[in-house]
């Protein structure tokens, strides 16, 4: 049973390890993940950001080239010199990658498609737009390159920069929304393996635990080889009786029972015999018992019998039916046919006696039967 006992908690053991090294392994899982959705976040917030500031320069480099062909001053004219190189860098990093600004090197197929496909051609629009205002700064006068310039940033270059701004923004959302959904699943997987955990490994090991405990405290508190309450048990169960005896004055009566002649047993046929014998008397007191009594094996050959809310008349029958039933049994032990007696004695608790008072006076009985004959009951 210890061994079996043993071998269990270890397998419990080895798949609680393998459990919390799941849960640590999905905890890291989710850690990453969550890693990955701020720097998704954080790298897609910095692209439409990059990618919503190109629409506004296309409109302020529409509306300084305004003001440049009105008042041609320094100032107007740096302001649109800015303007110009700060989207000619923010076009070039969009389309070929900036570490410093935390820009990737590759596009978005859909992305990719706005910027080179037919339909907006977006690459060219810029440059072409770009190259078209550098023109400006030098021509001022040129109201032809003036109204090319208004055209470009309202119409065809404006809707390719929106449609830029509007996919990043749409990839943006599904990938959180698909590495959400993955974290998701995994803190789920995490519930679950703690649930499993807890129902499969903890349970059961609570139960095995429960049961080596209750099974340590029957071997500590009863007799190995019978089966009965050991001396110990069987005070602590005496004492009890004897404190409620306080309240509700029920009788309380102790047998004493020796196995006649035992030590002759033990010397012609040795102690397996001797063993063998105990058993069998024990079952026999155990089955000539009432459910409510205890019986415990005081040492050696002796038996303390606890027969509560029993009076001398009461305890005297089941004596009696002991001493028959054990004169009567044949007890057989390999081809040993063997006849024994036990002798009894007995006592009835006094009021206020002290526990080993009550046994000693059991104790005194039994002696008086053995010097009258053996095989008797004595009470006292």
């Amino acid at each position: 049973m210890l061994e079996e006992t043993k071998k269990y908690i270890n397998s419990l053991t080895i798949a609680y390890i393998f459990a919390l090294s799941l849960i640590a392994l999905l905890s890291m899982s989710a850690h990453v993940i969550l890693d990955k959705v701020i720097s998704v976040q954080s790298s897609a917030a910095t692209i439409i950001n990059v990618s919503g500031r190109q629409r506004m320069l296309s409109q302020r480099i529409a509306m300084l080239t305004c003001h440049y062909a009105v008042k041609q001053n320094d100032y107007n004219k740096k302001s649109l010199l800015a303007a110009i190189t700060m989207m000619e860098k923010s076009h070039f990093a969009l389309t070929h990658g900036d570490k410093t600004l935390g820009l990737p090197s590759t596009i978005p197929p859909e992305v990719q498609e706005i910027y080179y496909g037919k339909e907006y051609n977006l690459d060219n629009e810029v440059k072409e737009y770009i190259v078209l205002s550098k023109q400006f700064l030098d021509q001022p006068q040129d109201k032809e390159l003036l109204v090319k310039i208004m055209d470009q940033a309202h119409d065809h270059l404006l809707n390719g920069l929106d449609k830029v701004v509007k996919t990043y923004e749409l990839q943006s959302k599904e990938q959180v929304n698909m590495i959400t959904l993955t974290q998701r699943i995994v803190l789920f997987i995490i519930i679950a393996t703690l649930m499993a955990e807890a129902l499969f490994i903890f349970r059961p090991m609570v139960r095995k635990l429960q049961s080596f405990a209750m099974m340590l405290y029957d071997l500590a508190t009863h007799d190995f080889l019978t089966k009965f309450a050991n001396r110990r048990l069987t005070l602590e169960i005496l004492e009890k009786h004897i404190k409620r005896n306080k309240i509700d004055k029920k009788p309380i009566s102790v047998m004493m029972i020796d196995i006649d002649h035992f030590k002759k047993i033990n010397d012609t046929y040795g102690h397996k015999t001797g063993d063998a014998v105990i058993v069998a008397i024990s079952k026999s007191i155990a089955n000539n018992v009432r459910p409510t009594d205890t019986c415990g094996r005081w040492g050696g050959e002796e038996f303390l019998l606890i027969l509560p809310e029993a009076d001398v008349k009461e305890a005297d029958a089941v004596a009696q039916r002991i001493l028959s039933s054990i004169e009567r049994e044949v007890i057989m032990v390999d081809d040993l046919r063997l006849k024994m007696t036990v002798s009894i004695g007995l006592s009835v608790y006094k009021d206020m006696e002290i526990t080993m008072d009550l046994i000693e006076r059991a104790d005194q009985a039994l002696y008086e039967a053995k010097e009258n004959g053996r095989n008797r009951i004595k009470i006292r």
